[in-house]
């Protein structure tokens, strides 16, 4: 999905994307910083959803989505905002907004409302181009499909439930997408796939596991590392192709030999949790090496490990929940000022994002630790900072929390800046009064919300920084 993320608050909108990546891990996410920015890209963008904030500057988040419904009537979107006023509400309610949350929000609550409203978006669950979703394939991977997939993948113009299912690696996804959608016109064949960015999977409807093997190699893919699982009559049994596709792909990479029927053998094997043990203990030695792409390759094997045995979805996420807190209680212990929330839904799809998630983000803090020691530091500092100016932190305040002494913290905020602690908060305040004063807001409200008692201390600190008082820069 594509998702346009409206806030004036830089934080916010940082904030939001990851929160909206930990289930949606290949959203693309738009970020304008207020409301007429925002309007321009809804505009100009193929945008599938809208999250706005209620005050902001040159256009408020009503304002905007009142304009965006005029031209695009069918976009849904929401509103997140701090402001919980009931007039706000009122207004939502006669845009027809499709959620109104008030911050802060939980993942969960944010997940729960977008997936109320992405349901009615097909392009969440089965693209125009026949790509799914990371949620929904991990439904059908585990056997637990939506009540409605049959009717997306009869959206999709799919009315033979029948097929089988073909794994490979990803490199090969245009070249023989290509071929096969080419040489297989003669069939009513629908393909849908999911890639992860090392494997691919595709769901084939309308031909057995023997003819795509035949039409692989009259194509010229016999020697590729690929896996054909078990024919599949229904939806419900597509999750046994999967699994088995999985371990034909498994059996060929580790014999590098080529193309691989899972009729050919016997797939029934108990869940190897020792092979899952070893494969966790890799992705924790890889985070804390900084290696992203072997972390990639440890969560992909992760995940393979649970689709290629025969582990109920009951089962699956007790193992997998028991694998991503051990990981996450590793990573928090020996990555210096690293903090992750515990994961919000515990339903095997969402395990698996999150763990995923988790390793990417505990990777590049450690690659971005080696590059510059301090810079982590920094950008928590700065996002306390932007969360808590208006009480007037100390510097001692902060050295204690990022666990630095106070005497040398001086010294290296200075470095870090150019300015010392006192002038960069003043600066924060400032600014941040000057986007109150721009939304209406009076000089001692403006005052008040950024941590001064004394509004004619507010005016000339003010009037020192921009060169002009407030009353004037109202005007």
């Amino acid at each position: 999905m594509k998702i346009l993320v409206a806030d004036d608050e830089e934080l916010e909108r940082d904030a939001l994307e990851v929160l909206i990546h930990r289930f949606e891990k290949d959203a693309e996410i738009i970020k304008a910083k207020n409301g007429k920015e925002a309007l321009s890209y809804a505009l100009s963008e193929d945008v599938d959803l809208c999250i706005l904030d209620i005050r902001m500057p040159l256009m408020s988040g009503l304002d905007a989505a009142s304009a965006i419904k005029q031209e695009k009537p069918d976009l849904p979107f929401l509103f997140l905002t701090a402001w919980g006023e009931f007039s706000y509400a009122q207004k939502a309610i006669r845009l027809k907004a499709d959620d109104y949350l008030v911050k802060p929000v939980s993942c969960q609550v944010l997940k729960q409302a977008l997936d109320r409203i992405c349901s009615r978006v097909d392009k969440r669950k089965v693209s125009s181009a026949g790509n799914l979703s990371e949620g929904f394939f991990s439904m059908l991977k585990y056997g637990s499909f939506l009540s409605d997939a049959e009717k997306l993948f009869e959206d999709y113009g799919i009315r033979d439930f029948s097929g089988s299912v073909l794994t490979f690696e990803s490199r090969l996804y245009n070249e023989l997408f290509a071929d096969l959608s080419k040489n297989l016109e003669g069939r009513p064949v629908h393909i849908c796939r999911y890639d992860d960015g090392i494997r691919c999977t595709f769901i084939i409807f309308g031909i057995n596991g023997m003819l795509l093997h035949d039409a692989l190699f009259h194509l010229g893919y016999g020697d590729v590392t690929a896996g054909i699982g078990l024919d599949f009559s229904s939806i419900a049994e597509i999750s046994m192709s999967i699994a088995s596709s999985f371990k034909a792909h498994s059996r060929t990479a580790s014999a590098k030999s080529g193309l691989l029927c899972a009729s050919h053998f016997d797939i029934e094997q108990a869940f190897d949790k020792a092979k899952v043990m070893r494969l966790s203990d890799e992705l924790l030695e890889y985070t804390l090496s900084g290696s992203i792409e072997d972390v990639r390759r440890a969560l992909n094997g992760i995940s393979g490990a649970f689709g290629e045995n025969p582990l109920k979805m009951e089962e699956a996420k007790k193992e997998l929940y028991e694998i991503v807190m051990v990981y996450r209680h590793n990573v928090q212990r020996k990555i210096p000022l690293f903090f992750y929330p515990e994961p919000d839904e515990l339903s095997v799809s969402g395990l698996e994002s999150y763990l995923s998630s988790l390793a990417l983000q505990a990777a590049s803090a450690v690659s971005e630790d080696r590059k510059d020691k301090y810079k982590r530091v920094f950008n928590l500092i700065s996002e306390y900072l932007a969360r808590h100016y208006a009480d007037n932190p100390s510097q001692e305040e902060i050295a204690e929390y990022v666990g630095i002494r106070s005497s040398y913290f001086s010294r290296l905020f200075k470095e870090y800046y150019g300015i010392n602690f006192s002038t960069y908060m003043q600066g924060m305040k400032m600014e941040k009064a000057k986007e109150l004063l721009l939304e209406g807001r009076s000089i001692k409200e403006a005052s008040d919300m950024v941590g001064f008692s004394d509004p004619n201390y507010f005016t000339r600190v003010f009037r020192s920084h921009f060169g002009v008082p407030p009353k004037n820069f109202k005007r």
